[in-house]
């Protein structure tokens, strides 16, 4: 590899993990001379739960920041999808002098700013339809989480949450309207968990205003035109990434979901052009 500077993965959700899709999106950065990096977020995936209450925007910055000193890098390009946005941004906002670049893709909600998600450029705005039991398991992690533990463990979630996903054969909302052809599920290994999902966004919700500029260093926000994510969610980041480039790409939806070549292009020819000084 070219550059010692590793890229770092942030996973969308919260609550999400590491996909199949990710591995292949990040040969645009291999082949770019950048080696790459990996982890399932606390909570989901491979890694293991904490207490509900540790679920916070700080205790995933802090794992960042132990991830990245475990491993030797001094600094490192944050590569955030997504709710992997959201943290990215409040990892620079921690850590300034530890990020060498930021890749804003398909950013999430800006911490301490959200704004209402807008599906009218979407084949569909997903038709999820919670039961009883998901309602009443929605309402106790957010208002009475030890409860919550006692009426569905965060095991039993992720199990709960993994069934539902092995039946869903589409997923709706990541396309623009009128799409002709339906979107398969990307195949993923299990590992959701709704405890991190929902505690992890109100947390985000309650980070304090950013009030000047988070970092001067290179940064590139990716939207689609079709992105359930308001435009105004971009603009928050452009403003708190003063140098940041933004690419705004037709016909695509969050995530890119079902263009993966596209979004590997993108990043390569970004860092292949834009990322030739990271050491």
């Amino acid at each position: 590899m070219r550059h010692q500077t590793p890229v770092v993965f942030l996973a969308g959700g919260p609550g999400t993990f590491v996909r199949n899709r990710d591995f292949d999106v990040a040969q645009g950065f291999r082949d770019a001379g950048f080696r790459t990096i990996f982890y399932d977020q606390a909570g989901s995936g491979a890694s293991g739960n904490l207490p509900v209450q540790d679920y916070t925007v700080a205790r995933a910055v802090e794992d960042l920041e132990a991830l990245r000193a475990a491993s030797g890098a001094e600094k490192i390009v944050v590569w955030g999808q997504s709710w992997g946005a959201s943290l990215a941004a409040a990892y620079v906002r921690a850590h300034p002098d530890r990020v060498a670049a930021t890749i804003l893709d398909s950013p999430g909600d800006f911490p301490g700013e959200p704004l209402p998600l807008d599906y009218s450029k979407t084949d569909t705005n997903g038709g999820f339809k919670p039961t009883l039991r998901d309602a009443t398991l929605f309402l106790l992690i957010n208002h009475a989480p030890q409860l919550a533990e006692r009426w569905q463990s965060q095991d039993e979630a992720r199990a709960t949450q993994q069934a539902r996903a092995s039946r869903t054969e589409f997923i709706y909302g990541y396309q623009c309207k009128g799409a002709t052809t339906k979107l398969k599920r990307p195949l993923s290994p299990a590992g959701g968990n709704l405890y991190p999902q929902l505690r992890l966004q109100a947390s985000l919700e309650q980070q304090p205003k950013v009030t000047k500029p988070l970092s001067m260093a290179p940064a590139l926000l990716i939207r689609g035109s079709c992105d359930y994510l308001p435009l105004g969610t971009a603009a928050r980041y452009m403003k708190a990434f003063p140098s940041a480039e933004r690419l705004d790409v037709p016909g695509r939806g969050h995530a890119f979901y079902g263009h993966n070549d596209d979004l590997r292009a993108i990043l390569n020819r970004y860092a292949s052009t834009k990322l030739t000084a990271v050491p």
